[in-house]
């Protein structure tokens, strides 16, 4: 209930947010965009996944080991950030929106995981569920989606040839 908790009803609130605000999306180094911009969706569903994941698992790792699980997740979710900065494709205050609300949501998931859902999962379980999960995404993503927006994402660059008098 809890996982259903924070990455559905965040991900759906992310959605209304960005509806909502309708905030124009900056020029970045691939076509423009015609979708809106804040919060990120990315780092959205990243911060809420992989963090949850790591909340739920830390019962799983020994307590000395525990600061590497969540370091490893903070810098993935850092790198996803940052892709989306260096693109151009997001403000900082999108991503900065974007990790609070998804900490917002890991915390009440932790909340009600406490309360209801208190046995430790094991952490063969938890590693296969999520590799079957990450696999399944990507392949959908991969096969059905990244094909037909490809040709929207690619930016066409001019090109201009120059001759020996005009390079001089």
């Amino acid at each position: 209930f809890s996982w259903t908790f924070v990455t559905g009803f965040g991900t759906l609130l992310g959605f209304v947010i960005k509806f909502y605000m309708e905030v124009e999306r900056p020029e970045g180094l691939i076509h423009h965009s015609q979708e809106f911009s804040y919060p990120s969706l990315h780092v959205l569903i990243s911060t809420l996944i992989f963090g949850f994941t790591a909340l739920i698992a830390r019962r799983a790792v020994h307590p000395k080991l525990q600061w590497v699980l969540f370091l490893s997740v903070t810098l993935f979710i850092l790198a996803i950030s940052f892709s989306r900065l260096y693109l151009g494709l997001h403000w900082i205050t999108d991503i900065l929106g974007s990790i609070t609300l998804g900490i917002a949501f890991i915390t009440l998931g932790g909340f009600l995981y406490r309360r209801i859902e208190s046995q430790p999962i094991p952490a063969t379980s938890l590693l296969i569920t999520s590799t079957v999960t990450f696999i399944l995404t990507y392949s959908l993503y991969t096969l059905f989606y990244y094909p037909q927006m490809h040709g929207k994402l690619v930016r066409a660059w001019p090109v201009q040839t120059l001759n020996e008098n005009q390079w001089w």
